[in-house]
């Protein structure tokens, strides 16, 4: 994985590689989960065990 970095940098003379932008596509977006469980009426989430 180090040669495949170092070899795509070097692709790129005279380009400000610092100023790119990686866009990850696996559709993984942390902001559609939920922060809070639900339970059914009267009753408490089971908590995840730490």
């Amino acid at each position: 994985m180090k040669q495949l970095r170092r070899d795509f940098l070097e692709a790129l003379p005279g380009q400000d590689v610092t100023r790119f932008k990686f866009v990850d596509e696996t559709s993984a977006n942390l902001t559609y989960t939920r922060r809070y469980g639900r339970a059914p009426g009267g009753r408490q989430v089971a908590r995840a065990a730490a």
